[in-house]
Order: C-alpha cells, then sequence, then structure tokens
C-alpha cells in the first residue's frame, strides 16, 4: 500500500502483496512471521532502492503514535499504522491499515477493498485509537518510506 501510494516506478504490484506474505504458507502451529520489520527485509533484498522504516511506541505512549500519524498525514507522508484488534473488539493480534486521513476527532484507515475497487474505510476517534494503543498488548508500530535513503 505504501507503495502504490507513493507512486515507486520499477516494481510490480500484480504480484508484490503475495510475493512478500511470508505467512502465505502458514501451516497449524507455525509461528506467523509477517511484521514491519521482516517483510520491509525481504522487499529491501529485492528491491534495494525501497527502505521502509518503522517506529515503536511503547503500551502507554498512545498520545505520541497518533501525534506521529497526524503529522504523517499533514505531510502527505503515507504511514502504516498497526492497531490491535482485541482492543478495537475484533479478535486478538493487530491489523495494518493505511492511514489515509483525520478529522478533528477521527483517524481515517483503509481496512481493505471491496471487489468493485472501492476501499473500506475505518473511522477511528482518535481518543478511542490512543486508549487502544494505551491498554492492549500489539499494534505498537507504524511504518513509512524513508525517501532519505541514497544507495
Amino acid at each position: 500500500m505504501l507503495i502504490r501510494a507513493s507512486g515507486l516506478a520499477d516494481v510490480d504490484l500484480k504480484s508484490f502483496q503475495d510475493d512478500f506474505d511470508l505467512d502465505k504458507n502458514l501451516g497449524p502451529g507455525d509461528v506467523p512471521r509477517n511484521n514491519f520489520d521482516s517483510v520491509a527485509s525481504a522487499v529491501q533484498s529485492r528491491y534495494p532502492s525501497i527502505c521502509f522504516r518503522r517506529q515503536a511506541f511503547p503500551q502507554g505512549r498512545g498520545a505520541d503514535k497518533l501525534a506521529f500519524i497526524e503529522s504523517s498525514l499533514a505531510m502527505s507522508r503515507p504511514v502504516l499504522v498497526s492497531l490491535s484488534l482485541q482492543g478495537a473488539g475484533l479478535g486478538m493480534g493487530w491489523h495494518i491499515m493505511l492511514a489515509i486521513g483525520d478529522t478533528d476527532d477521527d483517524v481515517l484507515l483503509l481496512n481493505g477493498m471491496r471487489p468493485d475497487g472501492k476501499g473500506v474505510v475505518l473511522r477511528v476517534p482518535k481518543s478511542e485509537l490512543v486508549r487502544i494503543h494505551d491498554h492492549f498488548p500489539g499494534g505498537d508500530d507504524v511504518a513509512f518510506l524513508d525517501h532519505t535513503r541514497r544507495d
């Protein structure tokens, strides 16, 4: 999503999701391998000019995570947000979504795509994003493309 949003050239977007899904063949009892660092490393091994950065926010620092998301949106820098599903009442683990905008009260996250190509937008109240981050495990980081890296 970040690569598509940033318009980077020379990247095969048709197979990108499948190429870098480290859990696509996950079997029962296998430990999931997809996370910001592992996928970023796999991408960079094939595309050395693409450099993802991850910023972690310890539990209890949800306001800092929100401030980072807001500042990224203000700079038009696409950012992926990890959110605890348990805190959102949606199960266990976490979900990674692209922040696509915000209002005074909400962060707008791209939660998926419908078959007709339209995005499914999740409106998360900013106070709820902070509460979830501060009180539930997982979903403590964000990721973005580092355009300052030079080969």
